[in-house]
C-alpha cells in the first residue's frame, strides 16, 4: 500500500499505511505528516521517496499548523541569535579599535 506525502513542496508516493491518529491530540480523520527536520534535498527525496518519511510525526490539521509555527519560531530564534552574536562581535571589535586609537 502507498500514500502521498509532501516534502518541501514536492509530492511523492511512499510505501506504507498513512497513520490514522494525531500523535498530539489523538484525533482521527485527516492526518498529515509533519517534518520536524528536513534532512534531505528534494532531489534526494525524488530519487528515494521513502526518505520523506524520516523525521516525521503524524498530526491532525490543527496540531500540524501549531507544530509548523513552533518550528518556525525555533528557526527564527536561531537566526536571531546568530545575528546578535555577529552584532556583539562587531561591537567588541569596534570598541577595541577605539581603545587602540
Amino acid at each position: 500500500m502507498t500514500f502521498q506525502i509532501c516534502y518541501r513542496k514536492i509530492r511523492v508516493q511512499v510505501e506504507g499505511t498513512r497513520p490514522t491518529r494525531c500523535a498530539a491530540c489523538a484525533a482521527q480523520g485527516r492526518i498529515e505528516m509533519h517534518h520536524w527536520k528536513y534532512a534531505y534535498t528534494t532531489e534526494q527525496v525524488r530519487k528515494n521517496p521513502q526518505l520523506a518519511l524520516e523525521n516525521t510525526i503524524p498530526f491532525c490539521y490543527q496540531c500540524h499548523k501549531l507544530a509548523d509555527a513552533i518550528r518556525n519560531l525555533m528557526r527564527d530564534r536561531f537566526r536571531f541569535n546568530q545575528v546578535m552574536v555577529a552584532l556583539s562581535y562587531a561591537a567588541i571589535q569596534k570598541r577595541k579599535g577605539e581603545l587602540n586609537v
